[in-house]
């Protein structure tokens, strides 16, 4: 299995964006923060990642997007609008639910949105 990057998202289905995202935060188990700021980070501390940013390769990562939400960087063309409204919801949860309910929350918007579940057993 491949990994979605910037470069491959506007392909990818629902469900592999979904799965790679969930998979990704359970595994991590922690939020991805900006030491300096407090603030949600596509990379953080200890090399943490948002779910964006676990969707942005190294070679494709800029500082210069900390700060902005997906959909700016949609806008400004960095991110395809390809399943934007999907990683909005996955930040919403990571920035808003905590570590220890991730598992439960996920399986509620999967099921909410129709997706599988596998990746979170």
């Amino acid at each position: 299995m491949h990994s979605i990057t910037l470069r491959t998202m506007s392909y990818a289905r629902p469900q592999a964006v979904f799965d790679q995202m969930a998979r990704h935060l359970l595994a991590q188990a922690s939020r991805s923060v900006n030491p300096s700021t407090g603030q949600s980070a596509y990379r953080g501390e200890g090399g943490k990642k948002c779910p964006g940013g676990c969707l942005i390769s190294d070679a494709e990562y800029t500082p210069l997007i900390e700060g902005s939400t997906w959909g700016e960087l949609c806008i400004a063309g960095f991110v395809p609008e390809a399943h934007g409204f999907l990683v909005a919801d996955m930040r919403e949860i990571h920035e808003n639910v905590s570590p220890e309910q991730w598992r439960e929350r996920l399986m509620d918007y999967a099921i909410q949105n129709r997706y599988l579940t596998t990746a979170l057993t």
